[in-house]
């Protein structure tokens, strides 16, 4: 209901050009989770899964930003110390204390945006 309706406010004028198809998923047990995780992979709680931004449309939108973004030309992201899907928050650069760094933070915002 609300989300929904929020999400078709917010890009109505997207709809049917940039914006094709829209996958709504609730996860195994009808929750939507987050981190993400892909259970075939092994994902075990409390793993905290991955950043997903590897398809074509995020990579190239990561891509464009990091361009974009005054001194982050050579900002390795997605970050590269985020652990994997059975990896712990203290187990992480990323997640200790990467997400304080110039880089980090400009990952989290895009990633959010």
């Amino acid at each position: 209901g609300d989300w929904m309706t929020a999400l078709a406010n917010t890009f109505a004028e997207d709809f049917g050009s940039t914006i094709v198809e829209i996958q709504v998923g609730a996860g195994p047990c009808g929750e939507l989770r987050y981190p993400s995780y892909v259970q075939r992979f092994g994902w075990r709680f409390p793993g905290i899964g991955v950043f997903q931004v590897y398809d074509k449309y995020a990579s190239a939108a990561l891509t464009m930003a990091i361009l974009s973004a005054e001194g982050a030309r050579n900002w390795e992201l997605p970050p590269v110390d985020a652990g994997d899907y059975n990896s712990r928050p203290d187990q992480t650069g990323s997640f200790t204390d990467g997400y304080l760094s110039p880089t980090g933070s400009f990952f989290l915002n895009w990633y959010f945006d």
